[in-house]
């Protein structure tokens, strides 16, 4: 957060927020390709 903070601007910061929120969701995606994978194939 504090990095957001050392950039100024509510602008900027909403635009790491929103880039923020579009990593975990792909993450999450991720994840949950990969624990679809596993249970298809156990090993």
């Amino acid at each position: 957060m504090t990095v957001l903070r050392r950039n100024g601007g509510s602008g900027q910061i909403l635009r790491c927020a929103t880039l923020m929120q579009a990593r975990e969701r792909l993450v999450i995606r991720a994840r949950k390709a990969s624990r679809q994978r596993s249970q298809r194939s156990p090993k």
